[in-house]
């Protein structure tokens, strides 16, 4: 188990850019969604409640 747990850790250390850029992606998604939903504005990447987009 030792080694698989190594070889896992290994494998996220090696790819984390790409990881980030994947998780950066689906949190832009996540946020379009929610301002289609609830009409706020991102300002700099900061939701700004009461503000209509």
């Amino acid at each position: 188990m030792v080694e698989a747990k190594e070889t896992a850790v290994n494998w996220v250390d090696e790819n984390k850019e790409r990881i980030i850029e994947i998780s950066d992606e689906v949190w832009d998604y996540a946020c379009d969604g929610l301002l289609v939903k609830y009409g706020r504005r991102r300002i700099d990447g900061v939701w700004i409640p009461g503000l209509t987009g």
